[in-house]
């Protein structure tokens, strides 16, 4: 994985974090003291894990689509691209001279504009690189010298305070090895060291404790060692070094340690007596009122907090009891809401760029009726037209070949009004319409000819191959002979050939042989549909073959859809060797349910139907 690419993921991994994070801080401040003092805590445990798994559940529930879905119509893309970057050389601006090439300026700023992304991302990169390793590094540096440090310190032999361990140990049944050294720098009693844990204290502050004391002392930091709070301590100081960008993690893991002292405060006291509870507070407020400055560098968990956090721990210990099943089982569903909230993917129904597409051709379709009824039929057909819908761009254009300028002033007008009607009927009332003339016939003419004859010579090869007839299609653009759909069909012996897999096959080499010819198949819809009048015929095998190609990462390069209780294929450039090729099939093949589940795909294609996702070596990664 480049570091780009793992820059990004920890962009996707902050924003699900700050989400969780940001829906804990509400529920925290909603219900406050009313949840037990160990959820405030515990809780914290979804944040850490939202931010160091990248995995989501899956989820079949629906949301409603919260804004529009655009996609472009790949079908006339040649068209619209041409049409938005025309140059004008007649007298009236409306009259087009379309050109059979690409548009180079328009490519290079693309590139352009790429590469000037690229190279920010990569700055940032770099720059969260730096920032992690500057951090890590100096944590663990300081943790090494204060580590040093206390190789130094002298170990406690103090009998009583070492029989006093034992019995809390025994108390909190521990059977870990735990020394006590003595620091006189370290003004809180602290607790420090994984594999060898070590309860550091101040000498002198021990000899101002009774014994009573000692022991909530010992209590205290044998408890947060019990409980492994060393070990997450460490896990969120990494945690704050990879997203140390983000100022509402850092601020969520201190919000952390704070409820971590109030948690294991009520773990000892639910090992004291109710007699014991003041005394235990009083403890608390003796030890910070003798310690000093607790210190900001992160190396081990002790006692040390300022005097509101010393307020809100005594206030607590003093509330302190045991909570309500009731307030116990609102906290278990409140976790689990949202640990479903923070790692569930909902599904968008018109995310799905299938359906996006599915829309866009029902939208055109509904405008060519239209015209043709109200305008064409009573006004006269011009000689060809194209229509393009940009959901992109939000507007409509359709270019046509007019007799002449007078035809064309004759029907612009209608045509126009006559589009936003539709457009206003279908709720797309801000879409633009550019209803623009074409009047150059020569690249129609050539572009024709020369696919057309690639089509003939490929029929011609397949038929000395495999002794079959081809019989191929074809609807061309009235502009410039653009093939805009294929029906192919296979015969052998007089007979068609039916079989799926066969055809599919036919199919691929049918196009790879055109393609060695200079035939541009990118964004023909290719069919093999018996029944050519249904209607996912027309509409649903171009919104699954061409939204699919729309998702360049999936590399589908043909859809073959026969009858509904036949299998859906679909092809792809993908190697089945490929480390990511069952989970793209897997991908796919879920785009193309969803999109069969929709209401009105349904009722026309109501199943049952398989999908089979094809590598480019013909095994099916799905």
């Amino acid at each position: 994985m480049y570091l780009t690419d793992l820059f990004i993921y920890i962009l996707k991994l902050s924003l699900m974090g700050s989400i969780v994070a940001g829906i804990i801080i509400i529920i925290k401040r909603l219900f406050g003291d009313r949840l037990p003092v160990h959820w405030h805590y515990y809780i914290w445990f979804l944040l850490i894990v939202r931010l160091i798994v990248p995995f989501n559940f899956e989820s079949s529930l629906k949301i409603p689509h919260m804004y529009p879905s655009f996609t472009t119509d790949l079908k006339n893309v040649a068209v619209e691209s041409q049409i938005s970057n025309q140059t004008n050389s007649t007298e009236n601006q409306e009259f087009l001279n379309i050109k059979d090439e690409k548009n180079e300026t328009l490519e290079i700023t693309k590139v352009e504009q790429n590469k000037s992304n690229n190279t920010y991302l990569s700055f940032l990169s770099i720059l969260w690189v730096i920032g992690a390793m500057s951090i890590c590094l100096f944590m663990l540096s300081v943790n090494i010298h204060f580590n040093w440090k206390l190789l130094k310190k002298s170990k406690c032999d103090d009998l009583e305070l070492l029989t006093l361990l034992k019995e809390c140990k025994t108390k909190l049944k521990m059977r870990s090895k735990v020394h006590v050294i003595y620091a006189d720098k370290i003004g809180t009693p602290s607790i420090s060291g994984i594999f060898q844990p070590k309860i550091i204290i101040s000498k002198g502050l021990l000899e101002s404790l009774s014994k009573k004391e000692k022991m909530y002392v010992l209590l205290h930091e044998l408890t947060h060692l019990k409980r492994y709070d060393i070990f997450i301590h460490w896990m969120i100081i990494i945690i704050q070094a990879i997203y140390w960008f983000n100022p509402l993690i850092w601020y969520s893991f201190y919000k952390m340690r704070k409820d971590c002292e109030l948690s294991c405060d009520a773990s000892v006291l639910s090992r004291l007596e109710g007699n014991e509870y003041t005394e235990y507070g009083n403890t608390i407020i003796s030890v910070l009122e003798k310690v000093s400055k607790p210190t900001l560098i992160p190396r081990s968990i002790g006692m040390s907090a300022n005097k509101s956090d010393i307020k809100s721990r005594i206030w607590r210990i003093k509330m302190f009891k045991k909570r309500s099943w009731v307030w116990v089982a609102l906290s278990c569903m409140l976790a689990l809401g949202i640990g479903v909230l923070g790692f569930t993917t909902f599904e968008k129904r018109n995310s799905n760029q299938l359906i996006s597409y599915y829309e866009t051709i029902k939208l055109e379709n509904a405008i060519e009726s239209s015209i043709n009824k109200n305008v064409f039929k009573k006004k006269g057909h011009p000689d060809g037209y194209d229509l393009t819908l940009s959901r992109e761009k939000k507007e409509v254009i359709l270019v046509i070949r007019p007799y002449s300028k007078k035809n064309f002033n004759y029907l612009k007008v209608d045509l126009q009004s006559n589009i936003e009607e539709v457009l206003k009927t279908k709720k797309y009332r801000d879409y633009k319409v550019k209803v623009l003339a074409y009047w150059n016939d020569t690249n129609q003419t050539e572009r024709q000819k020369r696919e057309e004859k690639i089509i003939q010579e490929v029929a011609n090869e397949m038929k000395q191959i495999h002794k079959i007839d081809v019989s191929p299609g074809t609807s061309y653009s009235a502009t410039d002979g653009r093939i805009v759909d294929m029906d192919l069909s296979f015969h052998s012996n007089g007979k068609e050939i039916t079989n799926p897999k066969e055809i599919n096959n036919l199919h691929k080499e049918f196009i790879d042989l055109a393609k060695e010819k200079g035939f541009n198949e990118n964004n023909i819809p290719t069919y093999f549909i018996e029944d050519w009048y249904r209607n996912w015929g027309k509409n649903i095998t171009p919104a699954i073959d061409q939204g699919l190609k729309e998702i360049k990462d999936l590399k589908v390069t043909s859809t073959t859809i026969f009858h509904y209780n036949e299998p859906i294929i679909i092809n792809t450039s993908i190697n089945s060797s490929d480390t990511k090729a069952n989970e793209i099939g897997e991908r796919i093949e879920s785009l193309v349910n969803e999109f069969l589940e929709y209401n009105e795909i349904n009722k026309s294609y109501p199943g049952p139907y398989e999908v089979h996702v094809l590598s480019e070596n013909n095994k099916k990664i799905n």
